[in-house]
């Protein structure tokens, strides 16, 4: 199952790219985060790193990013998680649209699970990640963006 969302936001991708990259402040912004923990603190963010995701519907996940992007225009990162019998991969794209950013979040679910229950949880998941986008966007545009 492959799900994803957009949203064209007015701030420079600086800004927004700066959001997706401060992990560990996501609970206070994000409505589907509990804790972030990076497991590498004070490294370097790309292929590799690591993070602790707590979210009501997944539990604790250790997610790893397997591809990471970044030029003037466009940034992005993916990383991939596990849990109970779904395989994970999110991905969190900026690109620079004039002086404003166009976000795409996506998560691909695969498995056993996704085919039996995937028609069930697809509304759930999209709703998901669409609040989360959402939730970017006001944080981007407040005053502690």
């Amino acid at each position: 199952m492959d799900l994803t969302t957009t949203r064209i936001i007015d701030v420079p991708i600086d800004r927004l790219w700066s959001l997706q990259l401060a992990h560990e402040s996501w609970p206070e912004h994000l409505p589907n985060f509990s804790a972030v923990r990076r497991l590498q603190p004070g490294a370097p963010f790309g292929v590799g790193s690591a993070a602790e995701i707590t979210q009501p519907a997944l539990g604790t996940v250790t997610w790893t990013v397997t591809e990471f992007a970044v030029d003037d225009t466009h940034r992005s990162f993916t990383w991939e998680g596990a849990a109970k019998g779904v395989r994970y991969a999110g991905s969190h794209r900026v690109e620079a649209i004039g002086a404003a950013s166009r976000l795409t979040l996506g998560i691909r679910a695969t498995g056993v699970l996704v085919t039996l229950m995937g028609p069930l949880v697809k509304g759930r998941m999209q709703r998901a990640i669409d609040d989360e986008a959402a939730a970017f966007e006001r944080w981007a545009l407040s005053a502690d963006g």
